[in-house]
């Protein structure tokens, strides 16, 4: 800091006003000529103080704009170190911070317990109108409020002392009121010469003061605003008078001043220097791609070096345009809609938007994903100076979402659409049906003998005869014909437009012709056949009867002999009718209670402990057995009793946990096994149903059963929209676990699934096959894995059936399995024989 050298002070022996109105006194007696006299000196000092107060007042101001940065920010040790540097000047005896509650934040000294109490004499209701000035005493107070935006945050008092001024000013008033009582004659000419010298130099004085509140301090403080150094040719000069005592001690007060506003003034410019090479250094160094842009043009005022790398362009080019035009087409628009929201947002809380997702344009012309996020510095009166923007490369995570998405579609296998994408397609192609009124087909192919070729060519030769056969299917189809794999060994081609029933037959020769030239596979020569099964939309069909018909006749074509097609007629859809026999027993069933939860358990892959169980629904059919939901389940979905069969075995549930808890003990199962948890499957239907939330709360608060040890299994086409995405929520603050159920065969993105409601995520058993032998199988499963973890979801493995499937799962850090390997679905009754079993060998228990 600039040291402040001393005022000049009065030379030894010189003459005062005292001593010289006491001569003229005593050689002319003039009572008249001393009053005069002694009014100009008091009129002329007390413009000499107003103009020091002006000029304590722009002290004040200037060290307003850096201190109310400070106490915005917090920071008490830079407020003391400013406060440290105003004591040391002359005249300040105090100086001091308070906040808007009069309680002191700094005063530059070592004393802990003034600082947090409560300042005396700060009036902060007259500091409402501005910044104030009074007099205590021998000292004068100089505050100044601190104000951010239009909230003041606190004050700063500099206190002078008065005392030497006033003794001065007193002894004045003494002399004169002597003399005047003295004289009594007034001679013209000395008191004319008297006053008019005194007058001169008090003159100088307030001229000096004016010009330094009125030039120099203005030019100091846009000095210390625009970051320049504060040079001696922007301050006032040092005040020189004639003699008099008096008038040099007011000299040497205005020169204590400018030495003050100099220190101030270049401490203030240092700091402000030092604050934006900070700022600077932080900008261009960072990582992320940021640029300051004007508001007014849209063109960047300034760019880091990460934002050049990120979008492949100089410096100057990306200022010399506003940068949305660097934003891709597709996106410019809500762009614009953001710009516009963030700075119409005058009185908004919060200064940032929620980051977006935006494509911008490379300067070699390739696309780039972006995370973008966007705030605005605004000026004291809320104008917007500066937008901020700050830009990440999201491009490799917008491309892993992207292959997520496609391994949601497609089959990884043959790169033909899967389930999922062959309903949807199947939907646009029977609503373009029914608008043209032309007929489509829909032929379901499974393959003749399949399970022949993997078993004694080995499961490699088999995936090579299914991706043989996708591309004999895809050259064999018509334009605008849809492939996919159904999954397993069964492709279906979805024949459109104008595919009657002659059509559809004809198609059906050809694709048998296709596959009947044998495949070479792991040496050998295969003969590939399918059985074919046709169906022809007509009238209000949907998908999925559509897709049940075409499955029907395949079933007979295969019946028949295989390497035919059959083509859905009346006489199989009379076959069908037995459906509706299934469907009146089932309803029978569930008021009979013959509907009940079967037990598989979930097994941890690291410790090889049981930790759930999911509930499979199984028909104790009175005449046929225990029936598999195979046998029944679809029924039950078409003629709309899954709402019923859930209830019934989500009630059924409960109850089994609680009687289990109250034979837990007298189990004889160790302290190493946990309470399994139980998963159970619940439809689209039934999330949807009115209620459902309350019912689930209302059977487990009926039962005893803790909500913990309840899960519920959705697929992924249940979130499909808003309400089913409220109703899950709905659950999960109940304390029940949701669970992605046959991950991949639906519509979501891991991305979309991070959004949601959900803990866990089974993957679904078509993608374990192979994934023992095949690197892609097990790629593809380990991203799965990976990703799910990455975005904090538990990972479950279903359809477990081999030792190497499970020690691939165990490889890549799939958190449980389940599957006919570790343990078959078993009735309630066997449970606790099972975890017993289970806990002892401390290991999976494989159940014949």
């Amino acid at each position: 800091m600039r040291s402040a050298e001393a005022p000049p002070r009065p030379r030894t022996g010189s003459l005062g006003l005292r001593a010289r109105f006491a001569l003229v006194v005593a050689l002319v007696v003039v009572p008249s000529g001393v009053l005069t006299a002694q009014l100009a000196v008091q009129r002329q000092l007390g413009t000499a103080e107003r103009h020091a107060q002006e000029s304590a007042r722009s002290v004040l101001d200037l060290l307003g704009s850096g201190m109310t940065n400070l106490v915005a920010a917090g920071d008490v040790s830079g407020l003391h170190d400013v406060l440290v540097d105003v004591r040391r000047h002359a005249g300040v005896v105090d100086a001091f911070v308070v906040d808007d509650d009069g309680v002191v934040l700094a005063d530059g000294t070592a004393d802990e317990a003034r600082r947090y109490s409560r300042a005396a004499g700060v009036d902060l209701q007259a500091l409402a109108a501005g910044p104030l000035v009074t007099e205590h005493g021998d000292s004068m107070d100089t505050a100044l409020p601190l104000v951010l935006g239009q909230e003041r945050i606190g004050v700063v008092v500099v206190r002078y002392s008065l005392a030497e001024a006033r003794a001065e000013a007193a002894a004045a008033r003494l002399l004169g009121v002597g003399v005047g009582l003295l004289s009594t004659v007034l001679p013209v000419l000395a008191v004319t010469l008297l006053a008019g010298r005194l007058t001169r130099a008090l003159e100088r004085l307030t001229g000096s003061a004016r010009l330094a509140a009125e030039e120099h301090l203005p030019r100091v403080l846009a000095a210390v605003r625009e970051g320049r150094v504060v040079t001696d040719d922007l301050l006032p000069r040092p005040v020189e008078v004639g003699d008099g005592a008096e008038a040099r001690e007011l000299a040497t007060a205005l020169n204590t001043y400018r030495l003050v506003v100099t220190d101030m003034a270049g401490d203030l410019a240092r700091l402000l220097r030092e604050r934006d090479a900070r700022f600077r250094s932080a900008f261009d160094g960072s990582p992320v791609g940021m640029a300051l842009v004007d508001p007014a043009s849209g063109r960047p005022v300034a760019v880091n070096e990460a934002l050049c790398r990120l979008l492949g362009r100089t410096a100057q080019e990306l200022v010399a345009s506003p940068l949305v035009e660097l934003v891709d087409e597709q996106d410019r628009a809500a762009v614009h809609e953001r710009l516009d929201a963030l700075l119409g947002a005058q009185d908004a809380p919060a200064p940032l938007l929620e980051p977006v997702e935006l494509r911008y344009r490379r300067g070699d012309g390739t696309v780039l994903w972006t995370i973008a996020s966007l705030a605005v510095h605004r000026d004291e009166d809320g104008a917007p100076q500066t937008v901020i923007v700050q830009l990440v490369d999201a491009t490799a995570r917008k491309e892993a979402e992207q292959e997520l998405v496609h391994l949601a579609y497609h089959d990884p296998l043959t790169g033909l659409p899967n389930r999922a994408h062959l309903l949807e397609a199947l939907e646009r192609a029977l609503g373009r049906s029914r608008r043209s009124g032309e007929p489509m087909a829909v032929l379901l192919l499974d393959l003749d003998h399949f399970k022949v070729v993997n078993d004694s060519l080995g499961h490699d030769a088999g995936d090579a005869l299914l991706r043989e056969v996708a591309e004999r299917l895809r050259a064999t189809v018509r334009d605008g014909d849809t492939v996919a794999r159904f999954g397993g060994d069964e492709f279906v081609v979805v024949a459109e437009p104008r595919c009657a029933e002659d059509d559809a037959t004809a198609l059906a020769r050809r694709v048998q012709e296709a596959l009947a030239a044998g495949v070479r596979t792991e040496g050998r020569t295969v003969t590939a056949s399918a059985s074919i099964g046709i169906a022809v939309s007509s009238g209000g069909r949907d998908a999925r009867s559509l897709l049940r018909d075409a499955d029907t006749a395949a079933y007979w074509a295969k019946a028949r002999g295989r390497a035919r097609y059959e083509l859905f007629d009346d006489a199989l859809r009379r076959r069908a009718d037995d459906r509706l026999l299934v469907e009146q027993e089932l309803r029978v069933a569930l008021e009979q209670g013959q509907l009940v939860p079967w037990y598989q358990p979930v097994v941890s892959t690291r410790t090889g402990r049981v930790l759930g169980l999911e509930a499979l629904v199984r028909w104790e059919h009175p005449e046929r057995g225990v029936l598999a939901p195979g046998a029944f389940l679809d029924v039950a979905v078409e003629a709309g009793l899954v709402a019923r069969l859930g209830h019934a075995v989500l009630e059924r549930v409960c109850r089994d946990l609680a009687d289990w808890d109250a034979r837990w003990d007298a189990a004889g199962i160790g302290p190493g096994q946990k309470r399994p948890w139980v998963s159970v499957n619940v439809d689209a239907q039934q999330l949807h149903a009115e209620g459902f939330a309350e019912q689930v709360r209302g059977l487990l608060a009926g039962a005893g059963t803790a909500p913990q040890r309840l899960r519920l299994e959705l697929t992924e086409s249940a979130f499909l929209d808003a309400a089913s995405v409220d109703a899950a929520r709905s659950l999960r603050t109940q304390g029940l676990r949701l669970v992605v159920d046959d991950f991949g065969t639906g519509y979501s993105s891991l991305n979309y699934l991070r959004r949601l409601p959900v803990d866990v995520l089974k993957v679904d058993r078509s993608f374990l096959e192979g994934v023992d032998v095949d690197a892609e199988a097990e790629a593809v499963v380990r991203a799965i894995v990976d990703l799910s973890h990455a975005i904090g979801l538990t990972v479950v493995a279903e359809g477990v059936e081999t030792p190497e499937q499970l020690e691939v799962l165990r490889g890549l850090r799939c958190d449980a399995a389940q599957g006919f390997l570790l343990a078959r679905p078993m009735p309630a009754g066997r449970v606790l024989e099972h975890l017993r079993a289970a806990d002892r060998a401390a290991a999976p228990v494989l159940t014949p």
